[in-house]
């Protein structure tokens, strides 16, 4: 066996570990009894723990560092274009991981694992105060991670790398600046218009199962392959990945709100397209991965956005709509419709946004990075 066909065995053992970690994820958020999150958060500490473990461990070390220089992460100059690609961003994961001792990475596990279920409580209740302290010394502990990672020119910069690699904090104001230029006033605008968009079209009620039904629908003529994934429900919507033949995502259907379940389904669609569009035979190795959260928050806003809420999706979707809950929709036209979903309108939750007012929030996130819970996270 070659070295890299060495390096590409260890790799895939790694991954099946944190494909049991996304596993456990996955049960907390969906099917797990209320009381198992304290034994839970130790079950993922555990397998993070032993998953750093072997990824800084000898069976990665040995063969990387015959493919690339372990302290510069500069390829061997006799690998082709391909492979001194696929180890240089090995190396990459590797020499960040290096950096954070064990007992940190199982600590920050249980941590911020504990605080989902936590949250969760928290979120069902309206009480900030109960979730306040996890969320500290989660800030504590990033603060901790960019101490051992080494801080670039910021702390976000240290961990932005993370997501968006290369991208530092000075190039996002940059960006966001000459979008916030033309977008504030935009939004403006439209507010200041009074047009009634009537937004109670899609508060009316909408039964639970019914919005189901719609919603998977729309899922398989995406394409989303429910041979290789499932769709659950959670508090927050997500998408999560086992192995490109296995990814699951989540909604929320709220039956006085069509728009937040419609949405959260085509979004995560978006997600699970992408990750069941990866190649298995790179699975471990990051051509099996996404290459940054921007280019995939990129294809899920792509569906829920430029087709979700287009005329020619609901040209042909309106009528089974309306179908399917006639007693709301049978005497509202596609235009009093169509102009209701694309209602801008701001709101200081993220994932009800629309696509003009969604950029907004970000912006002001980042604007609020001085604050010291804002200082090392990326947008929460």
């Amino acid at each position: 066996m070659s070295v890299l066909e060495q390096l590409k065995s260890e790799l895939k053992q790694i991954a099946y570990l944190r494909a049991t970690a996304s596993l456990l994820h996955w049960d907390q958020e969906t099917h797990m009894p209320t009381d198992g999150g304290t034994a839970r958060a130790d079950m993922i500490a555990l397998v993070e723990s032993l998953m750093h473990e072997r990824f800084v461990g000898d069976g990665v070390r040995g063969p990387l560092g015959e493919l690339v220089n372990l302290d510069t992460g500069d390829p061997d100059t006799g690998l082709d274009d391909e492979t001194a690609t696929l180890v240089h961003e090995v190396w990459r994961d590797y020499h960040r991981a290096a950096a954070l001792p064990g007992d940190f990475v199982m600590e920050y596990s249980r941590v911020t694992a504990r605080a989902q279920q936590v949250w969760a409580q928290a979120r069902k209740d309206n009480d900030f105060n109960a979730f306040a302290p996890l969320l500290e010394t989660i800030v504590n502990l990033k603060h901790k991670e960019v101490e051992y990672l080494g801080k670039k020119d910021t702390a976000y910069d240290t961990l932005l790398d993370e997501y968006e690699p290369g991208m530092t904090s000075a190039e996002v104001t940059r960006l966001f600046d000459a979008v916030k230029a033309r977008l504030v006033p935009l939004i403006q605008k439209i507010t200041d218009s009074k047009v009634d968009t009537h937004q109670e079209l899609l508060k009316r009620f909408y039964p639970e199962d019914k919005q189901w039904q719609f919603g998977l629908s729309i899922l398989k003529d995406m394409g989303y392959d429910l041979n290789r994934g499932r769709q659950d429900k959670s508090a927050h919507p997500f998408t999560i990945d086992m192995h490109p033949t296995d990814v699951r995502i989540t909604t929320r259907i709220d039956e006085h709100d069509f728009l937040s379940g419609f949405s959260s389904t085509v979004h995560e669609g978006g997600h699970g397209l992408y990750e069941q569009g990866l190649d298995p035979a790179w699975f471990g190795t990051p051509f099996a991965q996404a290459i940054s959260y921007g280019i995939h928050e990129s294809q899920s806003r792509l569906w829920e956005n430029l087709v979700g809420l287009s005329k020619p999706f609901w040209r042909h979707y309106y009528p089974k709509l309306q179908a399917i809950f006639p007693e709301n929709l049978k005497s509202v036209d596609l235009e009093s419709f169509y102009r209701a979903i694309n209602t801008v309108k701001p709101t200081l939750i993220r994932v009800d946004a629309d696509e003009a007012t969604y950029t907004t929030i970000c912006t002001s996130c980042y604007g609020l990075k001085s604050r010291k819970w804002l200082s090392t996270t990326t947008c929460p």
